[in-house]
């Protein structure tokens, strides 16, 4: 359920971006022409490139959130990164193409209809800024980056319109450098927005862990599940804007398997109730093995064989024998038939234990 309000948060700011832009493009192309105003004229290309950057944002949305499959078992989350990476780089083309043309070139003395212009500029401006609003609270929601990107887009875009406006108001009171000053200060702002969001979408790429107090959270969830004795080998990556882990825990090494499995479990329950995990993998381990290797221990297989060759006289069924491994040894219960635990309790005192092994209990087979 959360996944699908996600996706369709996405969806919805991406249509309601690109019909704004589109109205916007129109009408200010239509408006520049008639009104024969050049800069307007390019603050709609602009919504229209914006526009075109809509929709590659709307595909981008629709790729991250198809289901895992063979060819990508972690799924499609990293396609929503690559988007925002590329969406942020055209808006940082803009920026830099805002930045040089304000520096070489000087406004036009041409005969401009301003009663036409300026109430679609003011229009633009508006729209522009309700709809970043609107989509930059859900960015922040989500915690998308894409969705952010999108935003900015329409903030820039009411930038350049309010260059149209403040310059068609300089320009009816005689002052022109103005708009150079004022075009500077929003590429700025635009670079301001999208380099920021570029680094932090190539970090993702690069596998750049969550943040210091969303790993002390996950932290606390692990040691907070009963049965868990410790943990090490946490790692962390994201993947848009959702958090991937893995981790080690440590637990009783005389407990069963299942029960390992079910601490185990417990953890991962208890880390994908934090609202920007998607994935979860537990490793179950009866010791540190971060900081200390265990020396190579005998298999089943081995330890089989080495009873049977030991303990001649007594039988018992070597395949009713748990293994308990420790750091550099290992334990033995024998579960014999309960006329035979005497006699082979006694045995087993007479047999010499070999390095790796610590201590043998035997008790009645129920």
């Amino acid at each position: 359920m959360r996944k699908n309000n996600h996706y369709r948060t996405q969806i919805i700011c991406a249509r309601l971006c690109m019909l704004v832009n589109f109205v916007l493009a129109v009408l200010k192309i239509s408006a520049g022409i008639l009104g024969g105003s050049k800069a307007l004229l390019a603050d709609g290309i602009h919504s229209l490139s914006d526009l075109t950057a809509d929709l590659f944002v709307m595909f981008s949305i629709q790729i991250s959130n198809r289901p895992s499959d063979s060819k990508h078992s972690y799924g499609y989350k990293r396609y929503e990164t690559l988007g925002n990476i590329i969406i942020s780089s055209v808006l940082v083309l803009i920026a830099i193409g805002i930045g040089i043309d304000a520096v070489l070139h000087h406004a036009a003395s041409v005969v401009v209809n301003y009663q036409l212009v300026l109430p679609i500029a003011l229009l633009a401006i508006l729209i522009n800024e309700l709809t970043y609003q609107f989509v930059v609270r859900r960015a922040r929601r989500l915690s998308s980056d894409i969705l952010y990107s999108l935003a900015v887009h329409q903030r820039s875009d009411a930038g350049t319109s309010a260059v149209v406006l403040m310059s068609g108001l300089a320009s009816i009171v005689g002052i022109t450098f103005s708009d150079q000053v004022a075009t500077l200060l929003i590429a700025l702002m635009i670079l301001y927005y999208a380099i920021p969001s570029i680094l932090k979408s190539i970090g993702e790429l690069l596998d750049k862990g969550l943040s210091k107090n969303e790993i002390e959270m996950i932290e606390s969830k692990i040691a907070a599940v009963d049965g868990v004795l410790g943990f090490h080998l946490l790692r962390t990556r994201k993947m848009a804007s959702q958090g991937v882990l893995d981790v080690h825990i440590v637990v009783d090494p005389v407990i069963s398997v299942s029960e390992g499995h079910y601490v185990s479990d417990l953890v991962e329950l208890n880390l994908k109730s934090m609202e920007k995990i998607e994935d979860v993998t537990v490793h179950v381990d009866f010791y540190d093995d971060h900081e200390q290797q265990s020396k190579a221990l005998p298999s089943r297989k081995e330890i089989k064989s080495f009873l049977e060759k030991s303990i001649n006289s007594i039988e018992f069924e070597t395949d009713n024998l748990m293994i308990h491994y420790h750091l550099t040894q290992l334990s033995l219960v024998i579960y014999a038939k309960n006329e035979s635990v005497s006699s082979l309790q006694h045995e087993l005192k007479q047999l010499k234990y070999p390095s790796w092994l610590c201590d043998i209990k035997v008790l009645a087979k129920c």
